[in-house]
């Protein structure tokens, strides 16, 4: 209630945009920072179990398919 809801702020995306232009927070290497760290787990638990790889496969990918159908229920709420 101490500071105005980004619909009352004409200005709010531009200055979200503008915070975070001088942030110098390097994105893409945060992302390929966390890509690789990921990768390498999946290493490290492939090589540790290599029985389960297949497994971990096949749950990583079920994974992804939730987050994809939940992103995609969100924006059709969003778009109705």
């Amino acid at each position: 209630m101490s500071i105005p809801d980004p619909l009352e702020d004409v200005d709010w995306l531009e200055k979200q945009i503008e915070e975070s232009r001088k942030s110098n927070i390097d994105v893409e290497g945060l992302l390929n920072k966390q890509h690789m760290q990921y990768e390498a787990a999946k290493m490290r638990f492939k090589e540790r179990f290599p029985k389960k790889a297949k497994w971990l496969d096949r749950q990583l990918e079920k994974a992804a398919e939730g987050a994809q159908l939940r992103e995609e229920g969100r924006s059709e709420f969003v778009r109705i």
